[in-house]
């Protein structure tokens, strides 16, 4: 399964839209098999929801998400956990060992702005 975290930096973007990048983590079982990271291709749902489909991601992992961004990724058959917190590779670590309680629906806003939902 690959799995993409959306980042800041090292941290876990709490703005979907203004991700830098993504982690994709390549797992197998509780073993990561690798690791990429790859540079956002720009603001858009549907052109980051492509982009990920075509990295072969399965899954997202974000803090707070659109709901335009959340639909968009979820159309082309993507998983979306929201509402994390931290460092990516704490989040991976936690959601391999199935401590990471996050809601496919969580954190979810309209327009453009987090508003502190946590």
């Amino acid at each position: 399964m690959k799995i993409a975290i959306a980042v800041i930096g090292s941290d876990v973007s709490q703005h979907f839209g203004q991700s830098e990048s993504f982690y994709i983590y390549e797992i197998e079982g509780s073993e990561i098999k690798s690791r990429e990271i790859k540079k956002s291709p720009g603001h858009g749902h549907s052109l980051i929801g492509g982009f990920l489909k075509e990295n072969g991601v399965e899954l997202v992992i974000s803090g707070c998400m659109g709901e335009g961004a959340f639909n968009g990724l979820k159309s082309q058959g993507i998983k979306v956990l929201t509402g994390a917190e931290g460092a990516h590779d704490e989040i991976i670590k936690n959601y391999i060992e199935g401590k990471l309680n996050l809601k496919e629906d969580g954190c979810i806003h309209a327009g453009g702005h987090h508003q502190g939902h946590h």
